[in-house]
Parts: C-alpha cells; structure tokens; sequence
C-alpha cells in the first residue's frame, strides 16, 4: 500500500483539483490518501468531506492542532498504513502514472518530477527566477529533494519541528538516506504573492544557515554565502557613497554580481532570449527584479541563521 500524504491549510482554491487527479491515478484502489489539515477557516475541510463521500475508502482527514510543514507530516507518517509515504503538496495535480514508478525498484526515498505551472505573467517570472536562484547552486540530488512530490519507505524517519524550511533536506542528511529519482510527475501551481515569494526564499536561506553549523553538506548546499556576502559589500559602497560618488557604482556592481553566481546565464541563454516572445521577454524582466529582491532576502534570511545561537 502507498500512503499519499497532503498537509493543508485554507488550500480551498486548490485542493479538489489534486484530489480529482489523484483519483484517476492508476492503482489508486490500493492506496490510502491521508489529509492533514491544521485547523483551515476557509471551505478546505467542506471540500475535502464532499470528495471523501464519494470517494470513502480513499480519503481520510486528520486534524492537527498545530500548522507547520513537519509537525503535518509527522502526524500524517504516524497515521499511515502503507509501506510507502508519498509526499505531494496540495496546489499540485499528478500525472495518472505517477503511483507506477514505485513498482520498479527498491529504494530509501524517491524525488519524483516537479513542472511549475503558472497561468499569468507573474507566475511566469517566478518560474524562470526560481531557476535562476537555484539552477547553478545544486551539487547533488539531496539539494533537489523536496515534499512537493517526494515517497520515502515507511520508517521511524521524522522531520526535524523546529525549522523553519529545508525541513526535508535536513531529513536527508540527519539519516543519511539514499535519494533516488523518478518519473512521476506532479503539475505545481505557483500561486504565490511577491511577499509569500520572497518569505520563503528568506526562511529557507535562514534554516540553511542554522543547518550549516551543525552539518557541514548542508554548509556549502547552495551559493547563499556569496550572495550574502556581495550584498553585503553593496550595501557599505552605497553607504560610503556619500563621501565618494564613486562608490555608489562599486555597490550597485556589487548588489547586482550574484547574478553571475547563481544563474551563470547558460550557454545558450543569448540563443534563448533571442527566441522570446514579447510575453515571456516581459516576464523575463520581471523575474529579474523578483531574484534581485530574492538576493535581498537572502541575505538577511542568511545573517540571522548565522546569529542565530540553535544548532
């Protein structure tokens, strides 16, 4: 049995989507999906009933008293039957095959295919500046993993309540588990505003931080130190500007060069943007301002991890 985990929290506008996909998986009969919910206030709860009516062997909701991405999970791993935990988030529709892919082969955990999807401009900029961010940074596929489409063999494996984000790379990391990948595929609606967008960037960079004083592969996961630290030479030229207006152009450089750490503009970037459209042209722009503000974010998110006194 496969035990399909989704944690919500006011996930009205998504959740019955995921749920209706899920149900025309393949091999679905013999799975379970586990639901849980932490005291949503909007009709999340009421969709979720009206599916489980139709649907009463596959759906159970369980309630939990405190919101937060592990402290879900951990109840929903508690509560699960099968030998497999599938992790999928619940702004996601799955691909009908995505349950296939864990009949081919042993494994600790399983990242499977994430395709960001977004229905207008901005969601459109948030995708190519997520790339952006992330692409040049990861060193191995324990960078990748991540709850949105994840499966793990049901252990006493448990993610770590007390961060705040990066919570299943730490999972990885603190138990030495193999990660292997997949062909499932999941569609994520990024459906967040600019400042969900850049809280999470800011989260994730501060858990790393703290992460980094305790595990030495979480340190150097991703080029967030350099970001930190050319942002932060930034900021004094501008400082110093006052005296110097020549330094004012050092800090700008400065605030601007984590662009060539991170997204290190591929070869065939010029061949690509040459090929936009006047749309995705626009939310190329767009996402330029969305990673320059990320870098803002990060920075700050990295200073109070490394201040922070938490292991």
């Amino acid at each position: 049995m496969i035990s399909i985990i989704i944690i919500t929290k006011n996930a009205e506008e998504f959740i019955l989507d995921c749920l209706n996909s899920l149900a025309k998986a393949n091999g679905i009969k013999g799975s379970e999906i586990l639901i849980v919910d932490a005291n949503s206030t909007d009709s999340t709860k009421q969709v979720i009933n009206e599916f489980s009516e139709r649907h009463p062997k596959l759906v159970k909701l369980i309630k939990s008293q405190k919101a937060g991405y592990s402290t879900q999970r951990n109840l929903g791993l508690k509560k699960a039957k099968g030998k497999i935990a599938l992790f999928i988030s619940s702004d996601t529709t799955v691909d009908k095959r995505i349950l296939n892919e864990f009949k081919k082969e042993e494994f600790q955990a399983s990242q499977g295919r994430i395709i960001n999807v977004a229905n207008n401009i901005f969601g459109l900029a948030k995708i190519k500046s997520l790339g952006f961010i992330y692409q040049k940074g990861l060193k191995n596929n324990i960078e990748q993993a991540s709850t949105v489409n994840l499966a793990i063999k049901k252990t006493n494996y448990n993610f770590n309540e007390k961060i705040k984000a990066c919570e299943d790379k730490e999972l990885f990391i603190r138990n030495n588990i193999k990660l292997s990948n997949n062909n499932g595929i999941v569609y994520h609606k990024l459906h967040e505003n600019m400042g969900q967008f850049l809280s999470k960037v800011y989260k994730e960079a501060e858990s790393l931080a703290i992460l980094g004083k305790k595990y030495p592969k979480i340190k150097n996961m991703f080029k967030w130190k350099l970001i930190f630290c050319s942002q932060t030479i930034g900021l004094v030229f501008i400082i110093l500007g006052v005296l110097n207006p020549l330094s004012y152009l050092f800090g700008i450089l400065f605030l601007i060069a984590p662009l060539n750490y991170i997204p290190k503009l591929s070869k065939n970037f010029k061949k690509e943007v040459k090929n936009y459209n006047s749309y995705q042209m626009a939310a190329f722009l767009v996402a330029q301002v969305f990673v320059i503000l990320s870098f803002f974010s990060i920075s700050l998110g990295t200073l109070k991890g490394y201040l922070s006194k938490r292991p």
